[in-house]
């Protein structure tokens, strides 16, 4: 059963080139791989488009003439003529093999050494960086200006040039503006340029780690003073098993926690990934309960969680809730619901049930609620007396009514 169609295959395939501006470079990739295939329409067709597009191409004017000459046209077709079958045959291998291999090397990139395609992807690639971009008076700008015009490249998609500037503003900062560095690294990831052979993929991971490590000394501190002014100021580092400890951030790593995520670190290092988490937590908490004049107020009574009661709290209900079945105990999942629509609205009227069907002993059912409810009006005269919202509230174990919450906090 055919899938997909091989045009379907190398669409996505030759965006990859089109993102690094080397659409060129992309289409005879593919002419050589038709080519290799037997497929010489499809070859001759990509063959076309490359020429077209720039028709001083290296390769796509060899792999024309690999294809025009193969081997040799005029002489030498008559005198196969005059071969053996068996001599025919053999001659007829070799030219194809020949034509293969040149199609193979064409495709492989080998000869393009000779007019320098590999230069930009080798590890020096950095010191001529200035002045692939000076054509725009970019190299004259400070590396903060440079790094809001790489933003405005990256909003706009244009990720290999951002990619470029971005890296252009570190350098010019001798490594200080961090973000810039680890935004280069971003991007280098998302069009996977890490130069040839991939060689730069290990040194752009050792820039995630050595930024980081630096960050957490200069930015994260960890107090022993447990007033209740400190840990009103200390987003959610304050710690609820020592009371007396409040660690704090003042400002969140460079390296976003998502794009920390992906990062493949070794296992010295993944606690970096953690601590970039702590540290964009910690500041979006505090964010959370800012008011429009910057005053952060206090947390609500029940929060932070004192982590060794609510363990307690949880062995106990597990106890009590616990059921054996063939001699296994079956632990008890929470489950969380978040809307801000319980109330009459379609999803409610057809979700509002179920929630009775979770077996209570193995399910513990909470409930997030961001909305209001109904009005009792609404409810007595169009509802008729049926209230969704209160079912839900029946039904579930726990109902939390956290209008009065920002969706951080939440």
């Amino acid at each position: 059963k055919k899938l997909y169609q091989v045009d379907e295959a190398f669409g996505p395939f030759l965006q990859c080139y089109l993102l690094q501006n080397k659409i060129v470079d992309g289409l005879v990739f593919v002419a050589a791989e038709s080519y290799m295939r037997g497929q010489d329409k499809m070859g001759e067709l990509y063959l076309g488009q490359a020429l077209e597009r720039n028709g001083s191409h290296a390769g796509a004017m060899e792999m024309k003439q690999v294809i025009l000459n193969e081997e040799g046209n005029g002489q030498d077709n008559a005198r196969h003529a005059s071969e053996s079958p068996i001599e025919s045959r053999s001659n007829t291998l070799k030219k194809n093999a020949w034509k293969f291999k040149r199609l193979k090397e064409i495709r492989d990139g080998h000869d393009a050494q000779k007019d320098g395609f590999w230069n930009k992807f080798t590890e020096n690639k950095d010191t001529d960086m200035a002045a692939s971009l000076s054509t725009n008076d970019i190299n004259e700008k400070s590396p903060e200006d440079i790094y809001n015009i790489a933003t405005v490249h990256f909003n706009t998609k244009n990720l290999p040039y951002a990619s470029k500037l971005f890296e252009l503003s570190c350098q010019k900062s001798n490594n200080k503006l961090s973000v810039a560095c680890t935004n280069a690294v971003y991007l280098r990831t998302n069009v996977c340029d890490w130069g040839y052979q991939g060689k730069g993929f290990e040194k752009d991971m050792k820039i995630i780690e050595e930024v980081t490590k630096a960050e957490l000394k200069m930015f994260r501190s960890v107090q022993n003073d447990g007033s209740e002014e400190v840990k009103r100021l200390s987003g959610i580092g304050y710690n609820s098993n020592n009371e007396e400890e409040v660690i704090q951030w003042q400002r969140s790593t460079s390296v976003h926690p998502h794009m920390m995520l992906g990062y493949p670190l070794d296992n010295e290092h993944a606690i970096l990934k953690r601590y970039a988490a702590e540290s964009m937590a910690s500041l979006d908490e505090l964010r959370a309960r800012a008011d429009d004049d910057g005053t952060i107020k206090y947390r609500p009574k029940d929060l932070p969680y004192k982590v060794d009661d609510m363990r307690n709290k949880f062995i106990k209900k597990h106890q009590e809730q616990q059921t054996k079945k063939d001699g296994y105990i079956t632990p008890i999942i929470k489950v969380g619901f978040v809307a801000c629509s319980f109330n009459s609205k379609a999803v409610l009227y057809l979700s509002h049930d179920m929630f009775r069907f979770f077996d209570p002993s193995v399910v513990e059912i909470h409930v997030f609620s961001t909305g209001p409810p109904d009005h009792p009006r609404f409810i007595r005269g169009v509802m008729r007396g049926v209230d969704w919202r209160q079912r839900v509230i029946d039904t579930v174990d726990y109902f939390h009514d956290v209008r009065e919450y920002q969706s951080d906090h939440i």
